[in-house]
């Protein structure tokens, strides 16, 4: 995706349930099969003069010293910052180092040793300041790895023009070697580590290191600097504040398993971990790139989201458009039906306003789910017909659903901003306007850039 000041980009959306091959861009190309680091290396939450830098050591024991150097140039003939950590067990011998003193809208390379070995070299960009003319955003979601090889991975890795990788959710799945994209994963030899469904702090770290190891992972996380938030399937599937749909008694406390599941995110993304004090789950950052932009991540998950409506629920009372509209606005339209929470709406408020103040022309919302309106298709008979004999048989119920909530004129799908209209609409109206009045004299335009789940 390209921003500039003269073309009007008009929406984003990304999936990565594909098949392809892996990367041949000049710096990720280098040996990936170091022992030391199998997992390669990346960096992320940039600022103008910061950026993390994330690795892992393979094979490790006791407390490993690992060293890093950020250079101007992919030789190393110079060094612009280094430093040295230790690693262990505690983290799964993760290497997070956070670089700074940086200039602004730079390009750097950086390299991590351990022992008498050296990682792959990494090439990252800090934010720019100041008159800014094009940027460039390359926008992924739900890799699902069984489903294929991560060749759009691949893809950015070898665009040159991609100043940061935004990634809107979905980095892992959880599910085992049956569960959603199954079938095409035994078919590629991609069966999902561990094989069962993912609910330990073991077994996180597991998936989060089969997901890296993909190559055209590799290549991008090394080639690029990542901006990132989690959406469901980081914990399981369609989680809200107090549990999650596919979150059973017998896989133990919900949120013992979701504080888990960040444990390990937090482990094994290149991100800046919470401060001490600050919990876990509060995830939210405004990232500025000069006067063109601003980014903001959002947490939809964990922190306020009120529990998912399930409009099947009510299939024997919608028995016409109108009062199936009138049930979705009772059922699903209050205003304390929150995704967000009342300091991250109170943070994307107070930002939003500070960018239309700095007079930068784009609000991007990097938010986990589809903010547009999106209703149900009306599928006439003798497709749906065919779509429903080609289905599990586990989800034809749903298909069920779907079919008449595309009859009925109501969006499919709850888990969405659809089953948040109220908090949907403030949000809107404080992107345009930089505030949540309903002043709407400015408008600075808005990328909503949703995921799909």
């Amino acid at each position: 995706m390209k921003l500039n000041r003269r073309e009007a980009v008009l929406g984003l959306s990304s999936t990565l349930l594909v098949a392809g091959g892996c990367s041949t861009s000049a710096v990720a190309t280098q040996p990936f099969a170091n022992r030391v680091f199998a997992h390669g290396v990346a960096s992320g939450d940039p600022d103008q003069t910061s950026v993390v830098l994330w690795t892992r050591i393979s094979g490790g024991d006791g407390s490993v010293p690992v060293l890093w150097t950020v250079s101007e140039s992919p030789d190393f003939d110079d060094s612009v910052a280094s430093g040295q950590l230790t690693t262990d067990a505690d983290r799964d011998y993760t290497v997070k180092a956070i670089a700074d003193g940086l200039e602004p809208g730079k390009q750097y390379f950086y390299r991590f040793r351990a022992g008498g070995t050296f990682s792959p070299v990494g090439r990252t960009r800090t934010l720019p300041v100041g008159s800014l003319e094009k940027l460039v955003i390359a926008v992924v979601s739900c890799s699902n790895y069984p489903f294929g090889y991560f060749n759009v991975y691949e893809a950015i890795a070898d665009d040159p023009d991609v100043d940061v990788v935004v990634h809107l959710g979905d980095y892992i799945y959880e599910y085992d070697e049956d569960g959603y994209g199954g079938a095409e994963g035994k078919r590629l030899g991609r069966v999902h580590d561990p094989r069962h469904e993912i609910v330990s702090l073991d077994d996180y770290r597991r998936r989060h290191a089969q997901y890296k190891s993909d190559k055209g992972s590799l290549a991008m996380h090394a080639m690029h600097p990542l901006i990132h938030t989690w959406d469901d399937h980081e914990s399981t599937n369609n989680p809200w504040r107090d549990g999650a749909q596919n979150h059973q008694p017998d896989e133990g406390d919900w949120r013992a398993r979701r504080d888990r599941s960040l444990q390990a995110y937090y482990e094994w993304m290149p991100s800046r971990d919470p401060t001490p004090g600050e919990a876990p789950e509060r995830r939210w950052e405004h990232f500025r790139f000069g006067d063109l932009a601003s980014l903001y991540t959002l947490e939809s998950r964990h922190t306020a989201r009120s529990e998912q409506v399930n409009l099947a629920d009510y299939r024997d009372e919608m028995t016409d458009p109108e009062t199936a509209r009138e049930i979705y606005d009772r059922v699903v339209g209050p205003e304390e039906r929150r995704m967000l929470s009342a300091q991250m709406e109170d943070f994307l408020e107070r930002e939003l306003g500070e960018s239309v103040a700095a007079g930068r022309r784009w609000r991007i919302l990097a938010n986990q789910t589809i903010l547009a309106r999106v209703v149900q298709a009306n599928i006439d008979e003798p497709r749906f017909n065919a779509l429903r004999s080609s289905i599990p048989e586990a989800n034809v119920g749903l298909v069920d659903y779907l079919t008449e909530a595309g009859k009925l004129g109501l969006p499919g799908n709850m888990d969405a901003w659809d089953g948040y209209p109220a908090e949907k609409q403030e949000i809107v109206v404080a992107a345009f306007t930089g505030n949540s009045s309903q002043d709407r004299r400015m408008k600075p335009d808005l990328i909503a850039a949703g995921s799909r789940n």
